[in-house]
């Protein structure tokens, strides 16, 4: 009715718009276009317009529908109905109805270039070409609102169900066909858009064998608006269930289809760089690579949206929400479960950008790199949160499998952890990477690297944290908050859950610490460690700080347990404390079970502690490290080394105390059970409350109850001054004249006080009071302690003094019975650099190891000189007349007389001299052992060993000497030995073996010895032993060293009162008479040092048989009255001292006239 309107009847009137492109056009009826077939050779339908002659016009299809046009123009551009139309061209309201289009490049069912306006139409059919291919629309500048097509599609690149490539508007539209292409740029509804796409659907599948595939849209760097497609995608790279690939915004849209590719694969988009907000998607997605739930790869921002389908990630990177993210996730979820290879997330497979106020609650498994939120995260993470199960990988993390570089705060995770190495509730490794305000309450297990909040942090923070959850190891580093921090920081933390691990590195907070810090945290959840180093804390810490953290669970391991750190290995430990019960092997403590090289301070521990060897109430084994201002409460019990404090001590101890009793095998302390080396300063138990063994004992830092209770009520301080009455100050010493005095010291020996005796002690009424420990200088000045009585089986370092670091001079102890276990002496147990001179001991040593008459073991440069001791000792191995063991020490002037005997490296002065230097000393008594026997030394070990001698018999079955048993690389010169020496092998009279040890200037007495040979040194005889010539002549010093009787004794020293016999009466002579004769001679030439008492008459009746007559005074002259005349008498006088009877004069003869 409109005269401005051409109206088409017809397919031959529909073609013939061609001649008036700028016509305004509508169709009268239904156009049957079957015979377009047909048209042109085959070619169909001619195209109605051209980029160069587009239509211009309008075309109201009025409701009506084309049906089954035909054109076939695969070489062509630009195909359609319309081919190409201007931009203000408008087709509307006409639908094309089982179409067969096919052309090359910009193909549509409806138009094949549309600038203008297409609206409310729509095409059935087929429609196919090579690139920029729509079924309704091949490419778009301007709009296309509320149509339709149903065909499905194929093509190359810009392949769309309704658009191939859109520029302009795509409004109120969808698509239903499926839509396939071989290459790039391929989508449900639009190939590639650049413009906007609104309230637009696809249901159909779409598949592409290379790039950019989407549900809906295969790129875009336009906005897309209230859309959806419901179809299967599947494509190469950039694949998508809405968008392959977005440049754009995407706003409140979705997908629901399952979406399968290559790289950057996401259930609405396989990669964005801007907007994507208010959007979901609900399919299922694979890929190899960068798959996520929602979009693939992510650089711009997502808030607001959320997925809900399972991901796959068959190579790596692998989320929820998005598989990589190098933008802004916020506000957004995923519920799926997702598996893969690696970088595995909840939310997030891999993330560069930032997470925030987002989460996660599908399960994931099957990958390293596994996170409930985030697989791997280089950036932030904030606010978030996963529910999900994480298991079957390495990495793995209940929010964050790999923390690199990457900030975590405010975030948790609730969901159980469970693969391989490297598995944490929160985080499975933070690489460098920050942790802030964050909780796990998941259980966690794995084999190695396995925390309740992160399985490794290396060089990470982590702070104001905590978990819950148990945690389970199958190997190594194994920890309640941590499993392993290298060079990382852990502050204002908790672990509350129980941590088991089978291996080693076992900790209530964390299982080993390199180079970092914790300080701030707790741990309450019991620990168990299968094999070493457990701790309620921290299982290892290497050269890290823990401080002001405390453990409450009972902890039990192998070795090298505590109740706090199981190992501090060049660490410090400060202000913290432990209560719970500790139970382990060798080397275990209540705060600490081994203490190497560092320091605990301020710290203390009160439970019950049980262990094998090296344990103590705070901890096992100090070695070389400090322990200040600590104290243990709880009971204790364990083998050898056990104290109520530290079970054995190599450095130092001060200002602590112990109370609980304690029980072991050997070495067993109320403070210290072995205190090797170690210094213990202000430091004590109450030796008349705690019970050790099951009695009162002192050992080292043991005070008796009153001046216990004065240091312990003082703030650990004691006044000296307040014991002035027993401790009586006189000229810079403390005088001691009493012995509860020498009791009353035990509280200040520490002090480096000076201490004299006033007085002779004598302990008979005091069994087993002793000097533990001393650091000072004790005079005895002359004074003697006598009776002293030690016998306590199952301790150590035990002697009037048991470990000296002082000065100890001019003091006897006589009468000594002492008996131990190892570091036994007369004097000193243990000598530590401490220096001993002018002191005798007289009595019984017994021990089993390091037993010396004088001192068991005597360490490091100190110093022995004029002491000397009278006694039987016996022990095991490293036994001596004097000295146990010697290291770096140096002894002068020193002798030990009694009989020692052992079983290896025994010796008559010293049973093993390591490094020592021995002079101008000797030993006496006999030797017996097994193996290293020596007269003198058992043992010479790189020792020198100078103008010396012994002279005791020897018997052992291997390596045995009359002076040194075995020699290896020492220097032995100026000595001799003339006791009796036996055994199996290896057997000398001067040197039983000698390895590369130097022996010069030395004899053995080849006849009193009974060996004729020796691994050292020259035989002589007796006779050419008492000759000074034989030692002279081979540079000896008888000058200022060394002195003999001629012809009576072997050399000795002038330090010795050595005596002899005296020599002969000289010039005997007789003058006769009237029945008599009388005699008169000459004294001696020497008396053999001590004075001539009186003389021997010695006569007969023939010459050479002289028996004695009688015995005078010290005269010069005999009358021999009532004699026969005329029988002639024979005589011989001999001189008689306090040794001995000297050789008889020259016979002369007598005959009474």
């Amino acid at each position: 009715t409109d005269s401005t309107v051409i109206w088409i009847h017809n397919v031959y009137e529909l073609q013939n718009i061609s001649k008036n492109l700028a016509g305004h056009y509508a169709l009268a009826n239904d156009i049957n276009a079957s015979v377009t077939k047909t048209w042109n050779g085959g070619l169909g339908f001619v195209p109605v317009g051209t980029p160069t002659s587009p239509f211009n016009g309008t075309f109201d299809g009025k409701g009506h529908k084309i049906i089954n046009l035909s054109i076939n123009r695969s070489s062509w551009d630009y195909v359609g109905l319309f081919g190409y139309t201007s931009r203000n061209a408008v087709v509307k309201n006409v639908g094309l109805v089982n179409v067969s289009i096919r052309g090359e490049d910009n193909v549509g069912g409806l138009v094949g270039w549309n600038s203008g306006t297409v609206n409310n139409s729509y095409v059935t059919g087929n429609v196919s070409g090579r690139d920029y291919i729509g079924g309704l629309v091949g490419g778009n500048s301007g709009t296309v609102n509320n149509s339709f097509a149903t065909g499905d599609m194929g093509g190359s690149y810009d392949i769309g169900g309704l658009v191939g490539e859109n520029g302009g508007v795509v409004s109120s539209c969808y698509a239903t066909g499926n839509v396939s292409g071989r290459e790039d740029y391929i989508g449900g509804l639009v190939g590639e858009n650049g413009g906007v796409v609104s309230s637009c659907y696809a249901t159909g599948n779409v598949s592409g064998r290379e790039d950019y595939v989407g549900g809906l849209v295969g790129r875009s760097n336009g906005t897309i608006n209230n859309s959806f497609a419901t179809g299967d995608v599947h494509g190469d790279e950039y694949v998508g269930g809405l968008v392959g690939k977005s440049v754009g915004t995407v706003n409140s849209n979705y997908a629901t289809g399952n979406v399968s590719g290559g790289s950057r694969v996401g259930g609405l988009i396989g990669e964005s760089s801007r907007t994507v907000s208010n959007c979901y998607a609900v399919g299922n997605v694979s890929g190899d690579g960068s798959a996520g739930g929602l979009v693939g790869w992510n650089g711009g921002t997502v808030c607001d949206s959320y997925a809900t389908g399972r991901v796959i990630g068959w190579v790596s990177a692998a989320g929820g929400l998005v598989g990589v993210n190098y933008g802004t996730v916020n506000n957004s979820y995923a519920t799926g479960n997702v598996s893969g290879r690696g970088g595995l997330g909840g939310l997030v497979g891999v993330n560069y950008g930032t997470v925030n106020n987002s989460y996660a609650t599908g399960n994931m498994s099957n990958g390293d790199g596994a996170g409930g939120l985030v697989g791997y995260n280089v950036g932030t993470v904030n606010n978030s949160y996963a529910t999900g199960n994480v298991s079957n990988g390495n990495m793995a993390g209940g929010l964050v499998g790999y923390n690199r570089y990457g900030m975590v705060s405010n975030s948790h995770a609730t969901g159980d952890v469970s693969g391989g190495t490297k598995e944490g509730g929160l985080v499975g490794y933070n690489d460098e990477g920050t942790v802030s305000n964050c909780y796990a309450t998941g259980n966690v297990s794995g084999s190695d690297y396995v925390g309740g909040l992160i399985g490794r942090n290396y060089e990470g923070a982590v702070n104001n944290c905590y978990a819950t959850g148990n945690v389970t190891g199958r190997e190594n580093y194994v920890g309640g908050l941590v499993g392993y921090i290298y060079e990382g920081a852990v502050s204002n933390c908790y672990a509350t859950g129980n941590v088991t691990g089978r291996e080693n590195y076992v900790g209530g907070l964390v299982g080993y610490i390199y180079e970092g810090a914790v300080s701030n945290c707790y741990a309450t959840g019991n620990v168990t460690g299968r094999e070493d180093y457990v701790g309620g804390l921290v299982g290892y810490n290497y050269v890290s700080a823990v401080s002001n953290c405390y453990a409450t669970g009972n902890v039990s391991g192998r070795v090298v347990v505590g109740g706090l750190v199981g190992y501090n290995h060049h660490g410090t430990v400060n202000n913290s404390y432990a209560t719970g019960d500790v139970s382990g092997g060798n080397r275990t403590g209540g705060l600490v079970g081994y203490n190497h090289h560092r320091t605990v301070n301020n710290s203390y521990a009160t439970g019950d502690v049980s262990g094998g060897n090296r344990t103590g109430g705070l901890v096992g084994y100090n070695h070389y490290g400090m322990v200040n201002n600590s104290y243990a409460t709880g009971n204790v019990s364990g083998g050898n080394r056990t104290g109520g404090l530290v079970g054995e001590n190599g450095w130092i101890v001060s200002n602590s105390y112990a109370t609980g009793n304690v029980n072991g095998s050997n070495y067993v302390g109320g403070f210290v059970g072995y205190n090797r080396y170690g210094s213990v300063k202000n430091s004590h138990y109450n030796v008349s409350k705690v019970l050790i063994n099951g009695g009162h004992y002192l050992t080292i830092g043991g005070l008796f109850g009153h001046q216990y209770n004065d240091w312990f009520s003082h703030g650990l301080h004691l006044n000296i001054s307040n014991y002035s009455s027993t401790l009586i100050p006189a000229g810079g010493y403390y005088q001691i004249n009493s012995v509860q005095g020498l009791k009353d010291m035990l509280g200040f020996v520490d002090m480096n006080n000076k201490f004299r005796l006033a007085a002779d002690l004598n302990l008979s009424s005091e069994p087993n009071l002793y000097i533990p420990y001393f650091e000072g200088e004790f005079d005895g000045y002359g004074h003697d302690i006598s009776n002293v009585n030690i016998n306590i089986s199952f301790a150590s370092e035990l002697g009037l003094f048991g470990h000296n670091r002082g000065i100890v001079k001019n003091v006897g102890v006589l009468d000594v019975n002492v008996s131990g276990r190892d570091y036994v002496g007369g004097l000193v147990g243990f000598n530590c650099v401490g220096k001993l001179s002018n002191c005798h001991v007289t009595g019984n040593i017994s021990g089993r190891d390091y037993v010396g008459g004088l001192v068991g073991f005597d360490y490091g440069s100190g110093t022995v000189s004029n002491c000397h001791v009278t006694g039987n000792i016996s022990g095991r191995d490293y036994v001596g007349g004097l000295v146990g063991y010697y290291f770096y020490g140096t002894m002068s002037k020193s002798s030990a007389n009694g009989d020692v005997s052992g079983d290896k490296d025994v010796g008559g002065l010293i049973g093993y001299n390591d490094f020592g230097t021995v002079s101008k000393s000797c030993a006496n008594g006999d030797v017996s052992g097994d193996k290293d026997v020596g007269g003198l030394i058992g043992y010479n070990d790189f020792g020198t060993v100078s103008n010396c001698y012994a002279i005791g018999d020897v018997n052992g079955r291997v390596v045995v000497g009359g002076l040194v048993g075995r020699s290896y690389y020492g220097t032995v010169k100026y000595t001799y030995a003339a006791g009796g020496v036996s055994g199996s092998s290896d057997v000398g009279g001067l040197i039983g073996f000698n390895a590369n040890g130097i022996i010069t200037e030395s004899f053995w007495d080849k006849s009193t010895t009974g060996q004729t040979t020796s691994a050292g040194g020259t035989g002589k005889t007796t006779d050419e032993m008492r000759k000074k010539i034989t030692f002279t002549s081979a540079g000896w010093d008888f000058t200022i060293i060394w002195k003999i009787w001629e012809g009576r004794t072997y050399p000795f020293f002038k330090w010795q009162n050595v005596k002899a016999i005296p020599l002969k009466p000289l010039n005997l002579r007789a003058r006769w008479g009237d029945e008599y004769v009388n005699l008169s001679w000459e004294a001696p030439v020497d008396n053999g040092g001590s004075p001539i008492v009186g003389y021997r008459i010695y006569r007969g009746t023939s010459s050479g048989n002289e028996v004695l007559l009688t015995t005078v005074g010290n005269v010069l002259t005999y009358n021999d009255t009532g004699l026969t005349n005329g029988q002639t008498y024979y005589y011989r006088v001999s001189a008689v001292n306090g040794v001995g009877e000297g050789e008889l004069s020259e016979e002369v003869s007598a005959t009474p006239l």
